[in-house]
């Protein structure tokens, strides 16, 4: 029985480096929420920047998955919303439809920023426990090779997150043309 905690202790400590390898310098931040989510634990922990800065903080961290998701849930669910405002401000409650859209819109994002909020550490250890077995399989034999795999695999680097700044400011741009031209003041 004592090999087997041993061994078990070796692994957990092997997998807590490639954690560290993987994350670098933010390892300290996640760390100690994957330990819960590896043995067991509840899956919602809360990450105050992946709340604030929601997309950003998923794009940064090579999320496009989890964020190609969203984006598709959003262009789901806010025609569906416009939809059911319009029915119902047709066929209900007259001016239904000019509280309802932006309430409902503004409750959609604000539900999927908690969401993220609450669900990131998870989406993120997914990912990463994801990457270290394919990278630790496609490098069994070369350990320098998985160690600068693995290092690389972080997150995107300054000049994607300048990219993605630059289309968030056009895309708030547009939102607020859009608003302005529906003259929703």
């Amino acid at each position: 029985m004592a090999i087997l905690d041993n061994n078990s202790t070796v692994d957990r400590a092997k997998e807590e480096a490639d954690w560290r390898l993987f994350l670098g310098t933010t390892s300290s931040m996640y760390i100690p929420a994957w330990k819960s989510f590896r043995d067991g634990g509840s899956k919602i922990s809360f990450n105050v920047l992946a709340l604030f800065f929601n997309i950003f903080w998923l794009f940064s961290k090579k999320m496009y998955r989890f964020l190609l998701q969203w984006v598709v849930f959003m262009l789901i669910a806010i025609p569906i919303l416009v939809l059911l405002g319009l029915a119902v401000d047709l066929y209900i409650l007259e001016d239904f439809f000019a509280w309802f859209i932006p309430l409902s819109v503004v409750a959609l994002f604000l539900g999927s920023i908690l969401f993220v909020g609450f669900m990131g550490n998870w989406f993120y250890y997914t990912q990463a426990t994801r990457i270290i077995a394919k990278t630790r399989q496609e490098f069994s034999n070369d350990e320098e090779g998985y160690k600068e795999k693995l290092t690389n695999s972080r997150g995107v680097k300054i000049k994607g997150k300048v990219i993605l700044l630059v289309i968030m400011i056009i895309l708030i741009y547009q939102f607020i043309a859009l608003l302005d031209s529906l003259n929703w003041k």
